[in-house]
């Protein structure tokens, strides 16, 4: 199996790179090959995998960067489970890094060196020309992890999709049964943003805006009552600049930009405006999830 693999490797190389003539014997850097390009390659693990990229196809990746043997840190491609991604385009094929990864079966590893000035389109990156030197050589450890061909990642975002309106229908389903039955005194319409929301007790500071330092206490608890979050019986409030990225879920923010300092809300947020379709990082809150929030803001800084 593996010198059959091999051999079409071989072949397929040679179809593909039909006018490029690796050469092994000039090449500047033992065991790599050089394609008309200027792109140098050394494979050095063959995975199991049979096909190579096609037009549209997703591929995950592991990819490392070393400018001058010092590792560069370039997270254009990173998802947010830290492993590199991109959708293969023939038409980028011109730069460097897709010549490269249009020689990759699953499972495959190698090394390439190539210029930067054709590593990427980097009018489409903000900041990358900054980090390369004019026409100097970068290496490239790749491994090819995942490929999902266009017509298999077509099939399934339709099925997410599906997925995706079913727990939405069904949440609203909850969501209305839960406004019909409790007896906390909600509106019977959301707001602007989609949140219901009460002022269980008034302040009399000032209201919060975009950067002020504020301090808050609050307590998140499903439909049924069960507290998932609770910073309440915590010595230290939370304290954060309001507007700041990453800090609160975007509910909990549109709601402090309504309340004043001692006010205290109740608030009923749809998935939309606390964890998504995804749930919370942790696994705590599932995908598609209503969740009440008790917020108090103790003090404006």
């Amino acid at each position: 199996m593996i010198l059959i693999r091999k051999l079409s490797i071989l072949l397929i190389t040679v179809l593909f790179f039909a006018a490029c003539n690796f050469d092994n014997q000039n090449s500047k850097y033992p065991g790599y090959s050089k394609t008309t390009s200027g792109l140098y390659y050394h494979r050095y693990n063959i995975g199991e995998g049979k096909n190579y990229p096609v037009q549209g196809d997703f591929l995950e990746l592991q990819l490392r960067f070393f400018l001058d043997s010092v590792p560069l840190n370039l997270h254009v491609f990173k998802n947010q489970n830290q492993s590199d991604t991109l959708t293969f385009d023939t038409l980028q094929l011109q730069f460097q890094l897709y010549e490269a990864v249009a020689l990759l079966c699953e499972g495959d590893s190698c090394s390439f060196i190539c210029s930067t000035d054709r590593l990427l389109d980097t009018s489409k990156f903000t900041g990358l020309a900054a980090l390369f030197k004019n026409d100097s050589l970068i290496r490239i450890e790749a491994k090819l992890l995942k490929r999902i061909s266009f017509e298999e990642r077509q099939e399934k975002q339709k099925s997410y999709a599906l997925w995706c309106s079913k727990m939405h229908m069904n949440e609203l389903a909850q969501l209305q049964n839960y406004l019909d039955t409790t007896a906390m005194p909600f509106p019977k319409s959301p707001d602007e943003n989609g949140m219901y929301f009460y002022i269980e007790r008034s302040g009399k500071g000032k209201i919060c805006k975009r950067g002020d330092n504020i301090s808050i206490r609050y307590q998140g608890k499903f439909l049924n009552g069960t507290i998932f979050d609770d910073n309440t019986l915590q010595h230290d409030a939370l304290n954060f600049n309001l507007g700041e990225s990453g800090q609160v879920i975007k509910g909990i923010e549109l709601a402090l930009y309504k309340m004043h300092e001692g006010d205290k809300a109740i608030l009923l947020l749809p998935s939309s405006l606390a964890f998504g379709s995804k749930g919370d990082a942790g696994g705590i809150v599932s995908p598609f999830k209503t969740v009440t929030f008790a917020l108090e803001i103790l003090k404006i800084n």
